[in-house]
């Protein structure tokens, strides 16, 4: 029974998609992924959304059109919170070399469920490992405080 009780907290994943459809189907296939997701149909409830707390990853439209866009979203997220992977859709070629120098991860077009499956399970798979290593190292550091031999 303990085995079905996951013992680290789920990751949680901020998706930004203004295509109610496209924003259902992601949603459908993080949560099938064992992620706990909040959608926002517009950057600026994203930014609202984003100012309440740290996210694991959040995966935001790029080619949001309507008042705040994405971008605004991708960028506010890594000054605010430099550890979350952020992982963009809606990028062109063009935009990709660029974004990726500033951090964001992107998914280029045409992409499957399969190609994003893929792209998030590597981000959230890699926020674990920093997380087990920032676990560890404060353990250890604890260590070396309160253990040390006196010989």
């Amino acid at each position: 029974m303990s085995d079905l009780i996951p013992k680290e907290p789920l990751p949680d994943v901020l998706l930004v998609e203004a295509d109610r459809a496209i924003r259902f189907t992601l949603q459908a296939l993080l949560e099938e992924m064992g992620t706990k997701v909040v959608t926002c149909p517009t950057a600026e409830d994203a930014l609202a959304v984003l100012a309440s707390r740290a996210w694991t990853m959040v995966i935001c439209d790029l080619s949001l059109s309507v008042g705040a866009v994405g971008l605004e979203v991708a960028r506010a997220t890594l000054l605010r919170f430099p550890k979350t992977h952020v992982l963009a859709t809606g990028v062109s070629k063009e935009c990709a070399s660029t974004l990726m120098n500033e951090g964001i991860r992107c998914l280029l077009p045409p992409w499957t469920a399969g190609d994003f499956c893929q792209a998030v399970s590597y981000r959230l798979s890699s926020a674990a490992n920093e997380k087990s290593l920032d676990t560890y190292a404060t353990k250890y550091r604890s260590l070396n405080q309160s253990d040390r031999c006196t010989g």
